[in-house]
């Protein structure tokens, strides 16, 4: 969208979970990137004295915030801009944070935490980005009937080509798993739902270990897993590899707790990739489109089932499915119906 506005991102000098930052890229201070300003902020800038004067260089129409439960990303934006009396406005986008799994998740601490937020009167005004109907009605539970919010999906990463593969022969699969080692991802369920799989299957899981707690229930899990499934645990990946990868495997799984979008969805369908994920996302009516299936995360029998199912396709059926899958991201693409949303969320007119 920098083509009907100008952008400035304020954000970490480091990845999540890592202390060093970046090399080679400059701290503390504005510099070009992408077509946008960005700053990567070190932990003694990301504070309210750092992020009012980040406000004062730019001098925003619009403020993004990019999370509601973030405290150095939500909570310190929200205090900064109100000390600046910024007349921008202000969108703030909760990424499925709101999701009744979500907030299921530490619900004492987060029940806390957003009441006092809401009595604080930062969220005063603040208009709230919903990715779905889906996520409107989450947001509207948890902040009121009266909240204001836009339904704008998340814009999409653009898919690379898939890459050449080897043939699907019936009675084997490679899955993968891409996601953040933390409960919200359900990876201790995958490895459930994968136990009663017949046949020769690679379940390849990528994403950083984001709770330890939850790692070691995973690593029980993983110590009980049938000897015709093997499991390799890749870590976190650069996202080029990633996508790079999605093309080689033979389904996506991702049976989470909720997702506001979940870009990975997509990146996998673009690759030619089908999906079998849970019910809690926006995406739909999987199996109509012959691209994979959608499932409740209650039938838990259900999403094995259709995991069995890919795993003893042939080449042919499976060619069917990665085209469809492929045609279907694209299509996505050539509509801007979503780029138009997002617009009139940041309140952009185009130029």
């Amino acid at each position: 969208m920098n083509s009907d506005a100008d952008f400035a991102v304020f954000t970490r000098a480091n990845d999540l979970g890592e202390t060093g930052t970046y090399l080679g890229v400059p701290l503390d201070v504005w510099h070009p990137f992408a077509g946008a300003c960005v700053q990567h902020s070190t932990p003694s800038n990301l504070t309210i004295s750092g992020i009012r004067r980040a406000l004062r260089e730019t001098r925003p129409d619009v403020i993004y915030i990019n999370s509601l439960l973030s405290r150095k990303f939500s909570l310190l934006p929200l205090i900064a801009a109100r000390l600046e009396r910024c007349r921008a406005r202000i969108v703030l986008a909760p990424r499925g944070e709101l999701s009744p799994g979500a907030l299921g998740l530490k619900r004492i601490r987060k029940k806390i935490y957003l009441s006092a937020l809401r009595a604080s009167g930062l969220l005063r005004n603040v208009v709230w980005q919903a990715s779905s109907p889906f996520e409107a009605t989450d947001i509207r539970s948890a902040m009121g009937n009266d909240a204001d919010i836009v339904v704008a999906a998340d814009l999409p990463s653009m898919p690379l080509e898939p890459s050449p593969r080897r043939e699907k022969a019936p009675g084997e699969a490679r899955i993968i798993f891409v996601g953040r080692i933390s409960p919200m991802k359900n990876l201790v369920g995958a490895l459930a739902m994968l136990r009663p799989l017949s046949g020769k299957i690679l379940f390849s899981v990528i994403g950083p270990v984001e709770d330890l707690d939850y790692w070691e229930a995973c690593k029980r899990e993983l110590a009980t897993m049938p000897e015709n499934i093997r499991v390799e645990f890749a870590g976190p990946q650069k996202p080029q590899n990633v996508l790079a990868s999605l093309s080689n495997f033979d389904v996506f799984f991702l049976p989470s707790l909720g997702e506001n979008y979940a870009h990975v969805v997509f990146e996998a369908l673009g690759a030619g990739c089908p999906v079998v994920i849970s019910d809690r996302t926006p995406w739909k009516d999987l199996a109509g489109k012959g691209i994979g299936a959608d499932i409740a995360l209650e039938r838990p029998e259900l999403m094995s089932a259709a995991l069995q199912k890919i795993i003893d396709t042939d080449e042919a059926d499976h060619a069917r499915m990665r085209h469809a899958a492929a045609a279907y991201a694209r299509s996505l693409l050539e509509d801007d119906k979503d780029i138009r949303a997002s617009l009139d969320l940041l309140g952009i007119r185009r130029r």
